[in-house]
């Protein structure tokens, strides 16, 4: 009965850890879909300008992934453009959605046909349809990251109602060549897909399987049919594990709740059936975390196992019969020496690999075959392991190399900032941008007070720390991604900044000044006692005949 009992456990955690694996390579899906068609637009292959080439391409994936519920793009002035599948409903092939101001932002929902070209207009939907306030659109513009959404409505609003439900997925901003926002493009799948998944992968088991949020607990997703939300007007209101409709799950969450642990498994009883349940948590890549639960019948499992210890006590006695047979039919007739075979052995095990085997045998002999078979094993496996560390050395001495070139390349050692030579490419790049795109450019130069005397007043390993100090405040100061901050040389910093105009230019020159000063680092030699610094502003806007170098 142990046995019995050990083997349904086992099971449990079987059945837990496929659908474990599943769920992980369900929410992959978005995340996989989005990341490609970022690069897709990056690399100029499709365009927001030319909403025909996009949507046909939307469709084209979509019909390859059917879990998948959207693929669309909001641009930055709110037009919105998709390809979708209704998550409900009898028909659930791949629709063209659209919002764009030549229609007043009414929501039309086209048909598709196989070349992602809109057919049949099938519906009307939200009249106001606004992508900017879609928090998919808001999520990634304000965190300009990829990353996953919070659950949220769809407020796509179709006569037939297929899409009232509640939806997440990933976003991504999408920029222009002069890292303008253009837009905010998201794969996005409806929970109710996901309780279609569940359901499906439960049914042969006839148990129940649910999707919880942490650490609210609200449902997203369960294989049973009670509600895990409902509307009331604009309202949505989530459904947690403690008010289900369900007894098996509100049971679960008791048992969670009591062993206040992400994971664990436990054996519960509702109503007149015993529940084997087992819950583990599941962290999306820059999402959210996820508590899978799932429950099975013990009665399900309970004949299963005692038909496979049934099966292995009787594949168990055959075998042994088997094998008692085949060692009394070897006793009997095949007795004749193997010291041949023996021999063989031994001089591949000294590679002689030209060696031919001889055929005989003999059982005595079995132990020299044994300790010939290891000695060549053990030559072969140590020769790998050798070349295999020698491999390994080499890459590491070149990752290593590679790492202090890249290092010495583009980073000053002292502060950590950029060096130089970088801070000279960088500048020639942005003064061609500002050329092309007439958005103005502010160049800082930051020399450091009386920094010579300080140097001969505290010697070289101070002032490198004064320097380290200063550069901290420069990179505090300058917070966005698409600044750069640069030593050059003798106490003189510089800084670019792209798209900065001369108020605010100046508004940080001030802050910079302050920074430095608030710092106190003791100099005797300056007027106020502490280090103390002046700045350079320019700001060039592509409009002057001034060159880069009198900038």
């Amino acid at each position: 009965m142990q046995s019995a009992e050990e083997l349904k456990n086992a099971q449990m955690v079987e059945l837990s850890a496929q659908l474990n694996q599943k769920i992980r390579e369900f929410f992959l899906i978005p995340s996989t879909i989005l990341i490609y068609n970022a690069e897709q637009f990056r690399l100029g292959l499709i365009h927001a300008d030319n909403p025909d080439q996009m949507l046909q391409s939307f469709h084209l994936q979509l019909r390859q992934q059917p879990l998948l519920t959207f693929l669309s793009f909001g641009s930055i002035n709110g037009e919105y453009f998709a390809a979708s599948q209704p998550p409900m409903g009898d028909d659930r092939t791949v629709r063209i959605i659209e919002a764009t101001l030549a229609n007043d932002r009414l929501i039309k929902i086209y048909q598709a046909d196989d070349l992602g070209q809109r057919n049949e207009l099938l519906s009307l939907g939200n009249a106001h349809f606004d992508a900017r306030t879609r928090p998919w659109f808001r999520t990634a513009i304000a965190t300009d990251v990829v990353q996953w959404y919070p659950v949220y409505r769809y407020l796509i609003q179709d006569f037939d109602g297929h899409y009232d439900t509640l939806g997440m997925g990933m976003a991504s901003v999408i920029r222009d060549e002069e890292q303008q926002a253009v837009g905010v493009i998201t794969a996005d799948v409806a929970l109710s897909q996901v309780d279609e998944f569940l359901a499906n992968h439960m049914s042969r088991l006839n148990g129940i399987a649910f999707i919880a949020e942490n650490p609210s607990h609200e449902l997203m997703a369960s294989s049973s049919p009670e509600p895990t939300f409902f509307f009331s007007g604009e309202q949505t209101f989530r459904v947690t594990i403690a008010e289900s409709g369900n007894p098996v799950i509100r049971a679960m969450g008791r048992v969670m709740n009591t062993d206040q642990g992400h994971e664990g498994s436990d054996l519960i009883q509702v109503n007149d059936e015993r529940y084997l349940v087992d819950w583990q948590s599941i962290q999306l890549p820059n999402g959210p975390s996820l508590t899978l639960g799932i429950a099975l019948p013990e009665s399900h499992l309970v004949s299963p196992a005692r038909s496979v210890l049934l099966t292995n006590l009787i594949l168990t006695l055959f075998l042994w019969g088997l094998m008692l047979l085949a060692t009394m039919l070897l006793t009997r007739w095949f007795i004749n020496p193997l010291h041949s075979i023996s021999g063989w052995l031994k001089r591949v095990s000294v590679n002689d690999w030209d060696a031919k085997p001889p055929a005989s045998s003999a059982f005595e002999e079995l132990e020299d075959i044994r300790h010939s078979s290891s000695v060549l094993v053990k030559n072969l496996t140590q020769r790998v392991e050798r070349l295999e560390d020698q491999l390994t050395e080499k890459n590491r001495l070149l990752e290593e190399a590679n790492n202090q070139l890249t290092l010495l390349a583009t980073t000053d050692l002292v502060t950590g900032v950029a060096n130089q030579h970088y801070f000279e490419r960088v500048y020639g790049q942005e003064w061609s941008r500002v050329g092309r795109s007439h958005q103005p450019m502010t160049v800082m130069i930051i020399a450091l007070d009386e920094y010579e005397q300080y140097v001969d007043l505290f010697g070289g390993q101070d002032a490198d720390q004064a320097l380290k100090q200063v550069a901290k405040v420069l990179s505090d100061t300058i917070r966005r991604t698409i600044d750069l901050v640069a030593y050059l040389s003798a106490g003189q910093f510089a800084i670019i900044a792209p798209n900065t105009q001369t108020e605010n230019a100046m508004i940080l020159a001030e802050n910079i000044l302050r920074g430095i000063e608030y710092q106190g680092i003791i100099h005797p030699e300056s007027e106020s006692g502490v280090f103390t610094a002046c700045i350079g502003v320019g700001v060039y806007s592509g409009e002057s005949s001034i060159t880069a170098e009198i900038l």
